[in-house]
């Protein structure tokens, strides 16, 4: 059932982290965005890649370390 949960909790993360790289990639979603804007979405993207890359960082360990 752990394992379970934790594949649940690494798709989850994995998701997380590739709407960070779109965010990154795309930006601004605007018509016409301003560097301002730009700036915010890039940091926005990289914190949410960041959060999912560390989520599935952390669950690769718990993976390895749990009791078969």
């Amino acid at each position: 059932m752990k394992k379970i949960i934790l594949y649940f909790v690494f798709i989850i993360a994995t998701v997380l982290m590739l709407a960070g790289l779109f965010i990154i990639f795309r930006g601004s979603l605007e018509m016409f965005p301003t560097k301002e804007q730009t700036g915010k979405a890039i940091i926005l993207g990289v914190i949410i890649a960041l959060t999912g890359t560390l989520i599935n960082a952390a669950s690769i360990f718990v993976y390895k370390n749990m009791d078969r």
